[in-house]
């Protein structure tokens, strides 16, 4: 899967969801929902990632040990996640911890398994920032990337995203071939930088770029999926 300048190597995005309330989003994912526990991630700066499968991506949920603001908007607002047993009979609706909102969905006929809404102030500019950034299948207030589905929908007046820390989905994933050529195509493409690529050991090369209402995508050129990084 490809943009001009831009290989995605994974079907499906990461969704980071930082908290101060473990307890609380391990229940939730792991207890009620049933996500599989991976591994924990010690990222740095009191910060440990415990990472769920979830579809073929990761739910990276990250655990701060200091106070995150509780006030700092974000545009990605609510997930649905393809699951046939707890949603036979239809949508099953969740309240999950720190406000964020949950969907259990029948299996879906595009193939899409996860779901990630996107709140913007200009629809239209947002699925073109996207759209050119990563290709994907662009439907009526949609992109598919792989098996994720982002639906971009309007909200009037929704204040632009000025920090990354936060409570709830903060930012998301694409796994790509080479992170420099994808983050150099990102900025072309109308995204703004968030952060310049930097190398994490010999496990991934990882920037950030912005979309258009500041919400962050993370761009990772992980070693276990792409090989050997280059120096």
């Amino acid at each position: 899967m490809s943009s001009d300048g831009l290989e995605v190597v994974k079907a499906a995005v990461d969704i980071g969801i930082q908290t101060n309330d473990l307890a609380a989003h391990q229940a939730f994912w792991g207890d009620e929902l049933g996500l599989r526990f991976d591994h924990v991630l010690k990222v740095g700066g009191g910060v440990h990632q415990h990472r769920y499968d979830l579809h073929g991506g990761v739910l990276k949920l990250n655990s701060h040990r200091e106070p995150l603001p509780t006030d700092a908007p974000t545009g990605f607002t609510a997930i649905a996640v393809v699951d046939a047993v707890r949603a036979a009979d239809g949508v099953q609706g969740r309240q999950g911890p720190d406000g964020l909102r949950v969907a259990l969905t029948p299996p879906t006929q595009d193939g899409t398994r996860v779901n990630v809404l996107v709140e913007a102030s200009d629809v239209s500019r947002t699925l073109d920032v996207l759209h050119a950034t990563f290709g994907g299948d662009r439907g009526e207030g949609t992109l598919r990337i792989g098996e994720t589905k982002l639906s971009v929908k309007l909200r009037h007046g929704r204040p632009p995203t000025t920090s990354r820390d936060g409570l709830g989905i903060r930012y998301l994933t694409v796994q790509v071939r080479d992170v420099h050529a994808a983050h150099a195509h990102a900025l072309a493409s109308g995204m703004t930088e968030g952060m310049a690529p930097l190398r994490l050991g010999d496990v991934a090369h990882i920037s950030f770029v912005r979309l258009p209402d500041g919400d962050w995508i993370e761009l990772s050129q992980r070693a276990s999926l792409t090989g050997p990084l280059p120096d």
